[in-house]
């Protein structure tokens, strides 16, 4: 059954790329008539006690004839009020229009104006009272020259963390408790690649079930996926398993990080057949 499965999904992926090449070089459209665009970064990190500047390098195109008179940045800051000793509640600054500039390329805000521009409930707040993973949201409009006003879609996201440096080789020990194999455990050194911004990526999140047992039952291959530090707080991004599921860490004990030995564990399980493991990468002695 997995392999018909892996055989249909290839097939789905073929069709979508084929797809996908047939529709390039559509033109750029606004309310139905020609207008422009916006290409800008998706996301970003401001890190504890090293950020002093956010960026962000601006990119317009525009059909022919259409003239951008300026690109309006707006943004808001998303934080945290501590509620009670365990608890918080979310809080914003709200959207507040930063700039207007009249030409793309690299834009450039300090922290310090950033906090000043957008306080929250009238608090001018600092980067000592920000929580690991409160954001900087960027959202930009386009002004054409014959009035019209285009929102672009997406927005540029920064996150509030500390410097990360996770990157390196280590030991990859998995305890697999139930596959379509039963119980299985691997051992083997692997290297868990700096991404930046405290995202690294995980050659399997499996530990080697996908990329060493069923790689030879069903032809599968390692579930890459990304691990991201916050300040310490690991959480690791969900894989698709080939088979119409994914494998998560949604329901299991949280991801683990020991600053003292730098070991990471996390245990994993498949949405749909239910396969179950434990991972933990042990940092290779230098």
């Amino acid at each position: 059954m997995k392999k018909l499965l892996i055989n249909i999904f290839s097939l789905v992926i073929l069709t979508v790329l084929i797809t996908s090449c047939e529709d390039q070089g559509e033109s750029i459209f606004g309310d139905g008539e020609l207008g422009a665009n916006l290409k800008a970064p998706a996301t970003g990190a401001f890190l504890r006690g090293e950020t002093e500047t956010i960026d962000m390098d601006l990119v317009v195109t525009a059909n022919e004839g259409v003239s951008v008179q300026s690109i309006v940045i707006y943004g808001e800051l998303k934080t945290l009020e501590q509620v009670t000793d365990t608890t918080t509640r979310p809080i914003s600054s709200g959207v507040v229009e930063l700039a207007s500039v009249t030409s793309d390329g690299l834009i450039s805000f300090t922290t310090s104006e950033l906090f000043t521009n957008l306080p929250v409930d009238g608090d001018v707040k600092n980067e000592d009272e920000l929580f690991p993973g409160d954001q900087f949201v960027f959202t930009y409009e386009l002004n054409l020259a014959d009035g019209r006003v285009m929102t672009i879609a997406g927005n540029y996201t920064v996150t509030f963390t500390c410097p990360s440096d996770l990157g390196g080789m280590y030991i990859n020990t998995t305890e697999v408790s139930q596959s379509d194999l039963g119980a299985l455990s691997y051992e083997y050194e692997v290297e868990l690649k700096d991404l930046g911004d405290g995202r690294y990526q995980v050659e399997d999140m499996t530990g080697g079930l996908w990329s060493i047992a069923y790689l030879e039952e069903y032809g599968t291959s390692a579930r890459v996926t990304v691990l991201v530090d916050i300040c310490e707080q690991i959480t690791l991004e969900d894989a698709p398993d080939q088979f119409g599921g994914f494998i998560t860490t949604d329901g299991l004990a949280s991801p683990t990080f020991d600053p003292e030995t730098g070991v990471i564990t996390w245990a994993w399980v498949d949405s749909v057949y239910g396969e179950t493991g434990v991972t933990t990468y042990t940092p290779v002695a230098q």
